[in-house]
């Protein structure tokens, strides 16, 4: 099955590296959508969440499972506050070291701390 939102995987030397992707409230609703599109096409994940671990836990692993070799990385907290937006981009530099791909529109207006954090 091809993927809806199909995009380049990187290659050095011939060989695939996964990217990354930040989704900033990846584990429901159209969030999620993205992030599982997202890994069908080979990305690995840094999610975030406001509430509700149980659940978020479901999904990371879920997504993990229907996609072996994708990894999955979860951060809590209200992406309003830059403190949590930061903590989402240390989770991508210490799992995965780079980021590829944020995605952050399903964020009713809150999304805009994510563009002021120094990173």
């Amino acid at each position: 099955m091809r993927s809806l939102c199909r995009t380049s995987s990187l290659v050095c030397e011939g060989v695939v590296r996964l990217a990354t992707a930040c989704c900033l409230a990846g584990t429901r609703g159209i969030g999620l959508a993205i992030a599982r599109c997202l890994a069908r096409d080979g990305f690995n994940l840094v999610l975030g969440y406001n509430s509700n671990s149980e659940r978020a836990k479901k999904e990371a692993s879920a997504i993990e499972e229907d996609q072996p070799g994708v990894y999955v990385h979860l951060t809590e907290g209200d992406i309003a506050d830059p403190g949590t937006v930061g903590e989402l981009f240390r989770g991508v530099e210490v799992r995965f070291q780079a980021l590829q791909a944020l995605q952050s529109r399903s964020v009713k207006e809150s999304w805009t701390p994510a563009m002021h954090v120094d990173v």
